[in-house]
């Protein structure tokens, strides 16, 4: 009997060691496992999700469209608040990602911001000045709208982790570029940058943190200004009818003293559209002299979250032989630029940038320009604008000033 009862003492033993050792394995598992601790009790869908290494949270529709669309690997962790943006003529809820924007359009869903044409056009290279192409190679397939290819292995990763919906159209072919640090093959396209880590195991496609870059950008302090320029002797050389706004210039130093004699009453034309405006003028490249034989011009002002950007091409528009045609229709309220406006903006894509006309002609009138060391000054007598641009390889030294014109 006592024999009995020590074998059955050993066999509980036994048992109760064997659970405490299951009980510390398991506990073990959770608290070593991926995705344990903070992340492991996800909260409810109508909590916010925060994220200690940002100090920022995701909530309501955002969240809901973050944890759908690709989470980490597609937008990166949030690096702001949901805030409220006005972004060309939208206003409305926004917060920045490390790799995007996303904006909650109410109805019409949450949408990813054009990053990638953002970033490009803040460092003064517009995606339509990259070189393009007229046919994508074998196993490719061709973008004919941005007239670029896409190849793998950026195809492949830009087809599984959503196409167009997602990255929107490539905007540049790939190319060699160091960004912080790194250098390596990258591909940019309307809403990310593609880089091919071919230093990392299994060279893998990462999308940059283009986010955190253009929030870097817009969020930097100002520069301070240049060598200080004879403000006086510049304004006693600038024409009267200019010479307020010209004391109102952000960039008088870059944009200097007059360099030519004004040249007045130039045929000009306006033209407002959803995400800026094209000023058209008739008289030569102010940039090379007014006198420049079929040198008209005309200038794109574009509206950004970091304010105003330009660009500046000339105008080659013949009317007896320049045609074309738009294969879609304009939303209603909406229109297709004409003329050299039209040119402009169909050629050079400017339409992604721009978005379509606001007005079905634009304003036609007469405008006085004066040339100076680092730009030009130009005054559209019919709406007592002034406008001013800066060097060209500097998008946003321009500034639009609006005053009553001076008599004499």
């Amino acid at each position: 009997m006592n024999m009995n009862m020590m074998k059955m003492t050993k066999n509980y033993r036994w048992l109760a060691g064997a659970l405490l050792l299951l009980l510390c394995a398991i506990l073990l598992y959770s608290v070593g496992s991926p995705g344990a601790g903070a992340q492991s009790v996800a909260p409810g869908p109508d909590e916010p999700h925060c994220f200690p290494e940002t100090g920022q949270c995701l909530s309501g529709a955002v969240r809901t469209h973050w944890e759908k669309n690709g989470g980490l690997s597609v937008f990166g962790l949030p690096i702001s608040e949901v805030r409220t943006e006005t972004l060309g003529d939208w206003t409305g809820p926004v917060q920045w990602f490390e790799r995007n924007r996303l904006e909650d359009h109410g109805e019409q869903g949450v949408m990813s911001g054009r990053l990638g044409v953002y970033l490009l056009q803040l460092q003064g290279r517009s995606w339509s000045g990259f070189p393009q192409v007229d046919h994508a190679p074998p196993g490719c397939v061709y973008a004919e709208i941005t007239r670029h290819s896409l190849c793998d292995p950026f195809l492949t990763h830009w087809q599984e982790q959503g196409g167009i919906e997602r990255f929107g159209h490539p905007v540049t072919e790939p190319f060699i570029e160091t960004v912080n640090g790194w250098t390596g093959i990258v591909q940019y396209f309307e809403r990310c940058r593609m880089e091919l880590h071919a230093e990392l195991p299994d060279r893998p496609v990462l999308l940059g943190h283009l986010g955190k870059e253009v929030l870097e950008v817009l969020t930097a302090p100002e520069e301070p200004p240049a060598a200080s320029t004879d403000l006086p002797a510049c304004l006693r050389q600038t024409i009267r009818p200019l010479r307020d706004a010209y004391q109102e210039v952000s960039f008088r130093a870059q944009l200097g003293c007059p360099t030519s004699v004004s040249s007045q009453a130039i045929r000009a034309a306006v033209l407002r559209m959803e995400q800026g405006t094209m000023l058209w003028l008739s008289q030569g490249d102010p940039y090379e002299g007014t006198s420049a034989v079929g040198g008209r011009v005309i200038f794109a002002i574009f509206h950004t979250p970091g304010g105003l950007t330009f660009e500046r091409y000339l105008d080659d528009w013949d009317p007896t032989h320049d045609e074309y045609e738009l294969a879609i229709g304009s939303p209603s309220g909406r229109y297709v630029p004409r003329g050299g406006f039209g040119k402009v903006w169909l050629n050079s894509y400017l339409r992604y940038d721009l978005g379509w006309a606001l007005e079905s002609e634009e304003q036609e009138g007469y405008a006085t320009v004066q040339g100076f060391e680092g730009g030009v000054m130009v005054l559209f007598h019919d709406t007592g604008t002034v406008y001013v641009f800066g060097d060209p390889d500097e998008p946003s030294q321009v500034q639009v000033i609006r005053w009553e014109e001076e008599g004499g």
